[in-house]
């Protein structure tokens, strides 16, 4: 799995622009001047991605991170950051919240019936491992929100 750390940092330059309207050019500089620190981040993304398939955000790291980019500013807005453990990470500043969903898919193992499942779930069912394309309960096979990834073998 790639994680893209470039494509992240300018999502959040993006959204602390929109959101932060006083002073902007001062934060934008105040992060381009840490482009050391960012590097390093990206360092130990390719240093993940490199040596494991699935890694964890630690988000005291990353709000640290910003805090320090932040750090020379005169206005220091209020950044948390979120992650539910999965694939939702959660930025709010001040009091806007943007959700960034990072594309993963998580085995859940074997289908639980009427549990919730999300898109980039995978389950086995009946032998077979399914891929879920939507929010659904419905049981793989007897839905067009499940796609089969891997037919059982023969019995």
């Amino acid at each position: 799995m790639k994680f893209d750390v470039e494509k992240l940092m300018n999502g959040l330059r993006s959204y602390i622009d929109k959101t932060i309207s006083t002073d902007k050019e001062l934060l934008v500089k105040t992060i381009e001047s840490q482009a050391a620190v960012i590097n390093e981040l990206k360092l130990k993304v390719d240093e993940l991605e490199s040596t494991e398939s699935v890694f964890e955000i630690d988000e005291s790291q990353i709000t640290d991170i910003i805090n320090k980019l932040l750090l020379d500013t005169q206005t220091m807005p209020d950044i948390n950051f979120e992650f539910d453990g999965e694939r939702t990470l959660s930025v709010t500043v001040n009091d806007q919240v943007k959700t960034f969903e990072i594309p993963a898919q998580i085995y859940q193992g074997v289908h639980i019936e009427n549990e919730e499942y999300h898109k980039g779930d995978t389950v086995t069912h009946q032998g077979a491992l399914w891929h879920c394309k939507q929010i659904t309960t419905e049981k793989p096979g007897q839905s067009e929100h499940w796609q089969l990834a891997v037919k059982s073998g023969r019995k």
